[in-house]
């Protein structure tokens, strides 16, 4: 192959990478873990980076989905020491108080929790009755037993280990699709995809003094993921800047605005690179 025709080749192939990139970072509105945004048009909604929570908002509570996924590790969740690879468990951590300057307030308490099918909250900030599984038991009648969505311990105080926080507020909440641990989910006609847990926060106060990073830790059989927000704070807006375990470094909007054009743009010229040697 001559140098003009590996040039061309090259071109293409760095262009299509420009356009998957750009695709590939937009935000799926499903995705494992996403916060609501509470901006007007397409930048809000559901999205899991690059957030603005306006504050106090609507009702001065920021909504939150965690999917469930499953690793095919056998879960004790059933009477008599029954598994099932479709129990789990979720632990998150809310940062709540600051410790530079100590006592500035984060994120309160968080309420509202509910198993949701994932993809029929795409368009609504709270769970439409089609989309609800059951509300999220406020207690647990049985250690040894999941049921499908059971809050396990809500708010508790906990010192932080990480970032700039003093204390957070650890909510661990487990569920579990096959409560009778045969192997099955209960519901047939449920994809285990399409299982997330829904909850609201309540949100930091509009005149909150928080510096650095206010972060919240999710943790999960999956394995852990730390959301950071920015720590450019004004009285109308908070941005979460990190709600993905790999978002885009430019983020999603910017990698539209730059990689597509710039993949066009490659595969224009590799085209007309091409035709002018064809037509010599």
């Amino acid at each position: 192959m001559n140098r003009k025709n590996v040039l061309i080749v090259t071109l293409v192939v760095v262009s299509l990478l420009m356009l998957a990139t750009a695709v590939f970072a937009q935000i799926n509105p499903t995705s494992p873990f996403a916060a609501w945004d509470d901006r007007t048009g397409p930048q809000g909604g559901w999205r899991n980076s690059n957030i603005v929570m306006g504050l106090p908002g609507v009702d001065g509570l920021e909504p939150f989905i965690a999917q469930l996924t499953y690793d095919n590790v056998q879960v004790p969740a059933c009477a008599g020491g029954g598994t099932t690879q479709f129990a789990g468990t979720l632990e998150l951590q809310h940062a709540s108080v600051d410790n530079d300057p100590l006592g500035a307030i984060g994120f309160g308490t968080t309420s509202n929790w509910t198993a949701v099918r994932c993809s029929l909250m795409e368009d609504t900030r709270t769970p439409p009755p089609e989309a609800i599984l059951g509300t999220c038991a406020t207690s647990v009648a049985d250690p040894n037993v999941f049921g499908l969505c059971e809050v396990v311990s809500q708010d508790v105080e906990t010192p932080c280990n990480t970032g700039n926080c003093e204390t957070g507020l650890v909510t661990t909440v487990r569920g579990n699709l096959d409560q009778d641990c045969d192997g099955t989910i209960d519901n047939p006609d449920l994809p285990a995809n399409d299982v997330c847990f829904y909850w609201t926060a309540e949100k930091p106060p509009a005149d909150t003094m928080w510096k650095g990073t206010l972060q919240s830790r999710i943790a999960s059989d999956g394995g852990d993921r730390t959301v950071s927000f920015s720590d450019n704070f004004i009285p109308t807006a908070i941005s979460l800047v990190d709600f993905a375990a790999s978002p885009s470094p430019v983020g999603p909007s910017m990698g539209m605005v730059i990689l597509m054009p710039l993949g066009l743009l490659g595969l224009a010229m590799a085209f007309l690179l091409w035709r002018r040697m064809a037509l010599r």
